[in-house]
């Protein structure tokens, strides 16, 4: 999946999380199906339940695990989220970069 860096994505209304200390569970009602999230997985799921577009999430995966190479860091956010979005945990949502959640 290709998105751009102003993209905004929001959660499924049927899913139910549950604190796995570092790690999130989310159960989707409507398969019945539970996923796992590692502790970054979980840094990006919540950064998108915020709002936070695309470019935002990167600087805030950098930010918090101190990463310097911005490049890298934007394939590994591109892979969450295109995982994220392929198992209809997330889906685009309608507003963009420059207007408010």
């Amino acid at each position: 999946m290709s998105f751009h860096s102003m993209e905004r994505f929001i959660t499924e209304p049927s899913l139910i999380p549950g604190d796995l200390g570092d790690d999130l569970m989310i159960y989707d009602s409507r398969t019945g199906n539970v996923h796992i999230l590692n502790k970054t997985a979980r840094f990006i799921w919540e950064c998108i339940k915020s709002g936070a577009c695309v470019s935002t999430i990167v600087a805030q995966v950098e930010a918090e695990y101190d990463s310097g190479a911005s490049e890298n860091v934007l394939t590994d956010v591109s892979k969450i989220v295109d995982a994220l979005c392929r198992t209809g945990l997330i889906v685009p949502s309608e507003v963009t970069g420059s207007e408010e959640k």
